[in-house]
């Protein structure tokens, strides 16, 4: 393994990934790439995108807002898993460019768990909004 797979494994093997879907998961089950499972969310404009690949975040709430877009584009409810990363494993080269440094991606990924929604983002009109959802009444 070259330094550069080194340091990425370091900083990557104390971490908690999350990720965010509008597919109902449980503990065990493995997540696939886009371009397997037929999740298409992001279109392919994204300079490094990879539909051969599952992503990752270590920030629940930015999990959240991918939930959200899921939901919005294909309908659903919004999950947030904790998920152990199976196969490569590296940070999104986006990263490079100061974009989705808080991404990660890999071949697979076991959901661990469902965790609560963080409430920091929501679907209002079709749009998804920061902060938690107004309560009429």
């Amino acid at each position: 393994m070259n330094a550069y797979l080194r340091a990425q494994w370091r900083v990557a093997a104390g971490k908690v990934y999350y990720h965010g879907t509008n597919v109902k998961l449980h503990p065990g089950d493995t997540i696939h790439p886009a371009a397997l499972s037929g999740q298409r969310v992001f279109d392919s404009d994204y300079t490094y995108y990879d539909p051969y690949m599952v992503y990752l975040t270590d920030l629940p709430h930015n999990a959240e807002r991918y939930a959200l877009k899921a939901v919005k584009k294909l309908g659903g409810e919004p999950h947030v898993y904790e998920v152990r990363p199976i196969g490569s494993f590296y940070q999104d080269p986006e990263a490079e460019s100061g974009f989705g440094t808080d991404q990660w991606v890999a071949t697979l990924g076991e959901v661990v768990k469902e965790i609560p929604l963080p409430g920091n983002s929501h679907l209002e009109d079709g749009v998804i909004m920061r902060g938690p959802a107004r309560r009429n009444g």
